[in-house]
This record gives C-alpha cells, sequence and structure tokens, in this order.
C-alpha cells in the first residue's frame, strides 16, 4: 500500500444520519420491533450506497467512486456491463454492525467511514471476487482511511478514481483523471 493516508470522501451524508438514527431506535430495549426485523434493517444497511439524500436511486451514474475502465465502457455502452460494488464487502458491513453497541454514533460512523460502492467492469468484478469477495488483505477497521477502504482495489492493482460532478459522461478527457489510490 502508499504511503499516503488520505481520507474517503463521504457522500449521501444526510441519508446515512437518517439511517443510523432508525436503526438505533429500532434496537432501544423498549422497541416493539421484532428481533428478526432489527437484524433484517442491519443486512439492508449497506445498500444505502444506491440512494443519494433525496432518496434517488443512484446504482450507477451518481456513485463518485469508478474505475477508469468502468468510465470508459460508460461512455460506448452505458451500465450494461458494469458493477456495483462495496469497496468493503457487504459481509464484513454487517458483522461489523451486528457486533457495534448499535448506538446511533456506532452505526454511522460504520455507515459513513466504510459504505461506499466503486463502479467497476463485469471483468474487473469477477478478478476481485476471486481473490476477495467478502474479505480484505488488511485487517478491518473503522476508519475513512483510503489504504484500508479501498485495499482490495490496491491489492488487485485496480485504479480507482473520483468523479466531482458524479456522471462519466460529463469527462471530456480521461488522460486528465487523477487516480485516488
Amino acid at each position: 500500500m502508499s504511503e499516503t493516508h488520505l481520507l474517503v470522501k463521504s457522500h449521501n451524508l444526510e441519508l446515512k444520519q437518517n439511517l443510523a438514527a432508525a436503526i438505533a431506535d429500532r434496537f432501544r430495549t423498549d422497541s416493539p420491533v421484532d428481533d428478526h426485523f432489527k437484524n433484517a434493517d442491519l443486512k439492508m444497511a449497506p445498500w444505502i450506497s444506491e440512494r443519494s439524500n433525496d432518496r434517488k436511486f443512484v446504482k450507477y451514474v451518481g456513485q463518485p467512486y469508478w474505475t477508469k475502465a468502468a468510465i470508459e465502457h460508460y461512455k460506448q455502452h452505458r451500465t450494461k456491463g458494469l458493477r456495483h460494488e462495496h469497496a468493503v464487502p457487504r459481509k464484513l458491513i454487517i458483522k461489523l454492525l451486528e457486533e457495534s453497541d448499535k448506538s446511533k454514533e456506532a452505526i454511522f460512523s460504520i455507515l459513513d467511514n466504510l459504505v461506499h460502492a466503486v463502479i467497476v467492469t463485469k471483468e474487473e468484478a469477477t478478478l476481485l471476487d476471486k481473490k476477495w469477495k467478502s474479505t480484505m488483505p488488511v485487517g478491518i477497521e473503522i476508519t475513512n482511511d483510503i489504504n484500508m477502504v479501498f485495499s482490495r482495489y490496491i491489492a488487485m492493482n485496480i485504479k480507482v478514481y473520483y468523479l466531482e460532478k458524479q456522471n462519466p459522461k460529463d469527462i471530456k478527457e480521461l488522460k486528465s483523471l487523477k487516480p485516488i489510490i
């Protein structure tokens, strides 16, 4: 991994805060919600990255993290052949949520630091899944350090780019993009 310790830029912050509050509320000792439904909320939490603050579905366009191959693919074929990957595998996020103290702060910290989508090509998704489908090459910790969050991509030598406007069709010159990892 590189020596720099950059932080992952978060998005859809308001939605993550609202989700954390809703889940924490369900886990109050006096909550009438059945445990089965409480745990269902934890399992669905990582999918929050597919929504924007205004609750619009943004599985691909609208996500800020893309690979160069995915950007090039999108310009020719749109979303067919692309995959919406979780930088930190959902299985690990769910485990952290289940093991947390279920407070609003703990839930929000996990969602904000670790729930980030990366748009990749089908081929890149297959490559990632062969070795790191539900594990990480580094120890998982609740941090927004780029080297931890995107460690699977670093290990597979897949460059990730941050799209400021979150729309690959707005990128005129691919050569001008600089990878974050």
